[in-house]
């Protein structure tokens, strides 16, 4: 049989599997080509709605992604990297894939924004206990999951590969792991916002300086999120100790560039305190 007609059996079987468990999200399919000719890809591509690829090896993909993008088969392809990436190799990912499916520490999610890669993020959490399996234990997950957030690196969720077993038990316990690991993430994420959200915390700066701070605009009341105190900004034209006014005006080029800096989340909160520590609070 080939490859096209597997790929079209095998989503004929899907449909028929979502309408008796009455599911109607979409489910995709990455194909990976890892052990595959690049004569069979090509004609699982040309004749099959392939949407998704995915690779192993940084080197292997250079080879094939090439032939395909020269018979123009790749415009609509998401391509996944699914292996380890050495650090050497960082360069070439933003040119090559989409998808990142192997993130394992920070290192390497940090060297590839730092390349300017825009594709998404995965976290591989290891949930089964098959030694040959990639990944990092779900406690470990959680923890860099809340390092890249402190860093303004977006993770798009997690990925795990469940053994090679027929023992459905099994494998239903891996994806149990995975799930508990996104709730306890998304737990963590709401906790972060109860204790100062982000979002708002930029939204505010923006308003904050939406206006001219001038002595005829000395407070500008503003209330930020429930619970927390009303400022009222001094404008720098009425500071008339020097050293002050000039920290102040440090101050304000700081927040006016805020989106231009890659602040972590314990340097926004510095940030805030030193606002405070030039405004007067409304009773």
């Amino acid at each position: 049989m080939k490859p096209s007609q597997n790929y079209l059996s095998l989503l004929e079987e899907i449909e028929s599997l979502k309408s008796s468990l009455c599911i109607s999200y979409e489910i995709e399919i990455v194909v990976v080509t890892k052990y595959s000719n690049v004569e069979d890809i090509i004609e699982l591509l040309k004749n099959s709605p392939v949407k998704h690829i995915g690779e192993n090896r940084v080197q292997d993909a250079e080879k094939k992604f090439k032939i395909l993008s020269e018979q123009g088969l790749l415009s609509n392809i998401k391509k996944h990297m699914l292996g380890p990436i050495q650090s050497n190799k960082l360069p070439k990912i933003p040119k090559l894939f989409d998808v990142v499916h192997s993130i394992e520490d920070i290192d390497i999610p940090v060297g590839l924004v730092k390349r300017n890669f825009l594709g998404e993020l995965l976290i591989e959490v290891k949930t089964s206990y098959e030694e040959t399996k990639h990944g990092i234990p779900p406690e470990e997950a959680i923890e860099l999951f809340g390092k890249l957030k402190e860093q303004n690196i977006p993770i798009s969720g997690l990925m795990t590969m469940a053994p090679f077993t027929d023992d459905e038990t099994e494998i239903s316990k891996c994806f149990k792991k995975l799930r508990e690991t996104k709730e306890k993430i998304e737990k963590m994420i709401e906790s972060l916002k109860t204790k100062l959200d982000l979002e708002t915390w930029e939204n505010y700066l923006n308003f904050f300086y939406s206006f001219p701070v001038n002595e005829s605009s000395i407070k500008k009341i503003l209330e930020y999120r429930e619970g927390f105190t009303i400022l009222a900004l001094l404008s720098p034209d009425i500071i008339e100790d020097k050293n002050n006014k000039e920290e102040y005006e440090k101050l304000l080029d700081s927040l006016k560039n805020i989106h231009k800096q890659n602040l972590t989340f314990e340097e926004r909160q510095r940030l805030f305190i030193k606002v405070k520590q030039f405004t007067i609070p409304i009773p």
